[in-house]
């Protein structure tokens, strides 16, 4: 088996129907194809299903640092929205 170690491993992960993996996936779609599209609202699915996957803000203040970190993940939504609808397609 193939592994990614910058990805990490899941272990001991509950296994979830094939209907709870559909319903996150249109969850998803309708958050990805909303015209409010932000990352609160990806992370908002995806915590409902994955538990741990939250991640820690530092302080209010907006610097460069963060606004392009921003600008990359909204770019990276933008192109798994793409990839997504692509797969939805097939």
């Amino acid at each position: 088996m193939d592994t990614y170690h910058a990805l990490g491993v899941i272990k001991n992960a509950p296994r979830r129907s094939l209907d709870e993996i559909h319903a996150m996936i249109n969850k998803l779609n309708a958050v990805l194809n909303s015209p409010e599209l932000s990352k609160a609202a990806i992370v908002q699915v995806m915590t409902a299903r994955l538990h741990d996957c939250t991640r820690e803000r530092g302080g209010e203040g907006a610097n460069e640092a963060n606004e392009a970190k921003e600008a990359k993940e909204a770019k990276e939504a933008k192109e798994a929205k793409e990839a997504i609808g692509r797969l939805m397609r097939r």
